[in-house]
């Protein structure tokens, strides 16, 4: 998702450093595979399964990754302990109730394209800022193509101190985080100091159809 010309570039200087630079070409191919799997989607990895010849090993890779990676948002802030900029991409609707996966933090919710105005976030920013303690959370949720998101970030960066946890929630349809003529303003970046992901259901799935079992299973065995 949000795959421009950018990511892989922004990719290689993430990954030298944060682990420091791989001398080695096929170490420094299969770490930025398992770093993408973080945002690949479930179809995604279905059409990387068609490849062959020497992309298959790596696609094989994606596809374990990317069924090991958190699945819901409860299980993503369960482990992602270090970063205070934290950004989700998802296809669960605009207003879904994330109460459950915060149940445990305190966190102040502003639905960005509800605003009137850029004031109007300030404001609400400021209002976070006062009404609440150290370790609260600032969630703001927004569509992945509002006209907004450029600024969210910047407001978040100028007036926000790393002290303050920020979870930016982005929504949209697979069609509109895929297509960048659809009218989406993603371009993924590593480089942009919010640790990602990709969570297909903000609570997971409770369907025990599970992708990965229709990945390693046959028609037959699921149906038996």
């Amino acid at each position: 998702i949000g795959f421009s010309k950018d990511t892989l570039p922004s990719l290689l200087k993430h990954l030298d450093e944060t682990l420091g630079k791989a001398h080695d070409e096929e170490v420094e191919t299969q770490r930025a595979w398992l770093h993408l799997a973080r945002f690949a989607s479930t179809d995604g990895v279905l059409r990387a399964l068609q490849f062959s010849g020497a992309a298959h090993r790596y696609t094989e890779m994606l596809k374990q990754a990317s069924f090991s990676k958190p699945q819901s948002l409860a299980e993503w802030l369960s482990s992602e302990t270090t970063s205070s900029r934290l950004l989700v991409f998802t296809f669960s609707p605009l207003r879904t109730d994330i109460g459950v996966a915060l149940a445990k933090i305190q966190y102040w919710e502003v639905y960005v394209d509800s605003l009137f105005s850029e004031g109007d976030l300030e404001q609400g920013i400021k209002q976070f800022v006062s009404a609440t303690g150290p370790g609260a959370m600032l969630v703001l949720q927004c569509r992945v193509d509002s006209p907004h998101l450029d600024f969210v970030q910047h407001r978040v960066h100028a007036e926000l101190g790393s002290d303050r946890r920020v979870l930016l929630i982005l929504h949209g349809s697979r069609a509109l985080f895929s297509a960048p003529s659809s009218g989406s303003r993603l371009r993924l970046s590593f480089l942009s100091g919010w640790a990602s992901i990709l969570l297909e259901h903000l609570h997971g799935s409770e369907d025990p159809l599970t992708p990965q079992l229709c990945v390693e299973q046959g028609l037959q065995d699921i149906l038996a």
